[in-house]
């Protein structure tokens, strides 16, 4: 803990110390993250899309009184405060960082490479922590902004570190090495990500390389000439290679089994071998990585093979599952340290809001918490963050356990895991959040089996974490004060409504955009409170708006003319309504000849109050339209320069969708209105290309394997006949599940284990059939990929002669949805 008058020392702006002995023990960039308001240091980040200094009112009320900022002027009418006015407020923060990290004269591991970098962090991590007080970048830290927070983690009880950094362009990797410093570097591999932000291979190589500037070390694959041209010769090399015999771990040779892999290595003159309980290349890859740093630490091979078959699939993902008595579970098992725990606690606020709260967590084994201190601050972090019931597992949580009942918090603690089972029942809980967090010994996946309402062999996956980033990517190509408005329609493209809107919520997008006023009413009843926008409005939806605080579009002049009846009935006044206007799709919408009649019902003193005008482009999306699109554009601005004339107060414009945003910046108005683009869905085939992330996978797991001899056939009306002996998979997915139907007969293939297999035969209602016959060491309960992350929903629509909005919007309500939050 610092004070802010040693802070001031080190960052040296200009600042204002009302109290310098104020502790400093937590660093925020986030309003939303203020948990320990009193030692709590905010930086008023500024980015392209957003300003820290725009949230300082906010940060203030909940209690921060110490500031980094660039521009003072926004805190003097703030009492009792100290800040200092830097020029450049991210520089400040890694300034801070870099000064923390020099204290430890520890051995720091700094990772990098365009893959595995996480992987390998945190399996470092499970192989060390027996040996070692380790700290690690939470999940995937490894920013501008990540990497600093990270470092600022570290104590006098760590005795090594594992920091992983991330680059996207040409010039970043040189703060991340002068703030990380780290003594061992590890290259994972360079592949192809973020090659936009770098000229060629080459210069991409070398902006990683120079994270390893002062390493003693470099441990990284020997089969890649380039390393050995680029790296600086002060820097000694540990090579690992399966083709060049010079490296100093030779892999020898590989025998990869169904589920785990005999690995036979040559170092030092000496040959091993080494089961791995992985198959996959890269997992092997990583394991080899985190071999060669063992060996670097003199760790002995009986260690080494012990606690590498002691090494799990690492997910660094929360969960969000449903449960039991309509319930939640946000599962975070296997990440048990506080920085993912206070991680997950930002989430389960996020997610829950006025809902009930529960947290279930286990003994931290990974740090020394003998402190009473230590838990008391756990204690306190729950009692700030107004959890509704704690659950405690654990022989030292049982011995703290007076540390938590000082509080209001109703809690209860068991020695172990099983214990709690056997003393519990569902019943115990009913409609709340759940969060489960707990160290591996503890074997939490008891617990979230046990409260899962039913194990789903088909499932939808919803990446939040990549939704987020599109959204961060759409806010890059607009202006700073463009308003966004996100399409949530048709519960959230078939994503989920509530969930997808609590996570827009919490990024503060501007507006929430619904089909139906029911669907509305869903997400208020869900604790949203963004305006929401209702597309489609009927007469009879009235007492609906006004009861449930939503916003109507209006497309016509009697409904205007009805909606005025009745708001004036029930003595409503300043009413918002959006009006929908007809620039050339000839959907829905008012003319411009409506529009003199429309402004006798909106100037002031009439109930409704106009908030924004809008209309749809009929095909932004495709370039052979351009020429209609800009009569659209033309039209818009001519109704609007009308509305502007006459009306004596302002109101937002918009016209531009998701696909308009990326091909015709030129017409954004005051907002735009995001879409599927929200998916990782980029409709635009002739714009450069924008790095979305797909964020919908459908998954199904294999029923049945058979054998068919020639002239078997498969399926209903027999419509597929085998011209040679075949292995097929039955597939626990069919049409009722909204898979269509016309994608059997082979017109359509399925993600299998690195293979595309053909659906055979008609598709039945409840399940498909697959030819696997080239896919090897297939098992029944092997999961299948109908659409995601390896096989693309635009090409599953291809196939079924649609678009993928009908594609994904299908996906039928028994099919259970998964959240996860990397």
């Amino acid at each position: 803990m610092y004070s802010f008058g040693e802070i001031t020392k080190i960052i040296k702006g200009k600042s204002y110390c009302y109290n310098d002995d104020s502790p400093i023990a937590y660093l925020l960039y986030d309003s939303r993250m203020v948990i320990f308001a009193e030692e709590s240091l905010f930086f008023a980040l500024s980015t392209g899309i957003n300003d820290g200094h725009k949230y300082l009112e906010q940060v203030y009320q909940k209690g921060v009184r110490n500031f980094i900022v660039h521009d003072a002027q926004h805190l003097k009418r703030y009492e009792s405060i100290n800040y200092i006015e830097v020029p450049d407020v991210l520089h400040a923060l890694q300034l801070l960082s870099t000064y923390h990290r020099s204290r430890f004269q520890i051995p720091i591991i700094g990772i990098t490479g365009s893959n595995g970098k996480t992987i390998v962090k945190e399996w470092l991590y499970q192989l060390l922590e027996p040996k070692f007080s380790v700290i690690r970048s939470p999940r995937s830290y490894n920013s501008q902004i990540g990497v600093p927070l990270s470092l600022w983690q570290i104590t006098d009880k760590h005795n090594l570190a594992i920091f992983e950094a991330g680059i996207s362009k040409a010039g970043e990797m040189i703060n991340l090495e002068k703030i990380i410093k780290p003594t061992i570097g590890i290259l994972t591999n360079i592949g192809d990500a973020h090659d936009n932000g770098f000229e060629n291979v080459r210069e991409k190589w070398k902006e990683k390389l120079l994270l390893f500037t002062g390493c003693a070390v470099l441990i990284a694959n020997g089969d890649t000439p380039l390393l050995f041209e680029l790296i600086d010769n002060k820097v000694s090399l540990l090579t690992w290679g399966k083709i060049n015999t010079n490296a100093d771990i030779y892999i020898q040779e590989e025998i990869i089994e169904a589920q785990t892999s005999v690995v036979t290595l040559r170092y030092q003159q000496q040959e091993q071998k080494l089961e791995i309980p992985f198959s996959n290349k890269q997992s092997i890859e990583n394991c080899i990585v985190c071999i060669a740093l063992l060996l670097y630490l003199k760790l002995p091979w009986s260690y080494i093979q012990e606690h590498i078959m002691q090494l799990t699939e690492v997910d660094m993902r929360l969960q969000l599952q449903v449960a039991v008595n309509n319930c939640t579970i946000i599962n975070d098992t296997y990440n048990s340290d506080t920085v993912s725990f206070s991680m997950a606690l930002d989430y389960l606020q996020q997610q829950a809001k006025q809902n009930s709260k529960t947290v279930i967590l286990s003994d931290f084994t990974n740090i020394n918490t003998h402190e009473v201190n230590f838990y008391a601050r756990i204690a306190e972090e729950l009692e700030h963050r107004k959890i509704d019931r704690f659950i405690g597992i654990g022989s030292t949580l049982c011995e703290q356990k007076s540390l938590f009942n000082k509080f209001t918090i109703p809690s209860s603690f068991y020695h172990t895991t099983d214990e709690f089972l056997t003393k519990t029942t569902t019943a115990n809980f009913n409609k709340e959040f759940i969060l489960l967090k707990g160290s591996r010994p503890f074997t939490f996946e008891k617990i979230s089996h046990w409260l899962e309402k039913r194990k789903q062999d088909t499932y939808l996956e919803i990446n939040l974490s990549a939704l987020v980033e599109n959204l961060r990517v759409f806010r890059t190509l607009l202006k700073p004060n463009t308003k966004l408005m996100a399409m949530v329609k048709a519960s959230g493209y078939g994503s989920g409504d509530a969930e997808i809107a609590h996570i827009l919520e919490h990024h503060c997008v501007d507006y929430l955009a619904v089909a139906y006023p029911d669907e509305g009413v869903t997400l208020r009843t869900a604790n949203i409170s963004l305006p929401i926008v209702v597309l489609n409005v009927a007469p009879t939806d009235f007492d609906t708006l006004i009861n449930f605080n939503l916003t109507p579009a209006v497309h016509t002049i009697s409904l205007l003319k009805k909606l005025h009846i009745y708001l004036k009935k029930e003595g409503v006044d300043k009413f918002p309504i959006h009006l929908k206007v007809n620039t050339g799709m000839n959907r829905m919408g008012l003319s411009y000849l409506d529009i003199e009649e429309s402004v006798s019902l909106l100037t002031p003193g009439n109930p409704c109050v106009l908030q924004s005008v809008y209309s749809h482009l009929a095909s932004s999306e495709d370039p052979h339209a351009d020429n209609f699109t800009a009569l659209q554009i033309l039209e818009f601005k001519r109704i609007t320069t009308k509305l502007s004339s006459v009306l004596p107060y302002p109101f937002l414009k918009h016209i531009n969708n998701t696909a308009a945003v990326i091909r015709h910046p030129e017409s954004v108005f005051d907002m735009v209105r995001l879409g599927i683009g929200l998916y990782g869905v980029n409709m635009v085939a002739d714009a450069p290309p924008i790095a979305l992330e797909n964020v919908c996978c459908l998954y199904a797991t294999i029923a049945q394997i058979r054998w068919i001899d020639r002239g078997e056939t498969v399926g209903y009306n027999q419509t597929f006949t085998a011209t040679k002996t075949m292995k097929t998979a039955i597939v626990r997915i069919g049409y009722a599940d909204g898979y269509f139907r016309c994608l059997g007969n082979e017109r359509a293939r399925v993600f299998l284990k690195g293979f595309l297999c053909p659906i055979i035969g008609n598709i039945s209602m409840d399940s498909l059939v697959i030819d696997i016959t080239q896919v090897p060491a297939v098992e029944e309960d092997d999961q299948v990929e109908l659409f995601g992350n390896n096989l693309s929903i635009k090409q599953v629509a291809t196939w079924a002669g649609t678009i993928p909005y009908e594609i994904m919007t299908h996906i039928h309500q028994r099919v259970k949805r998964i959240y996860t939050w990397t």
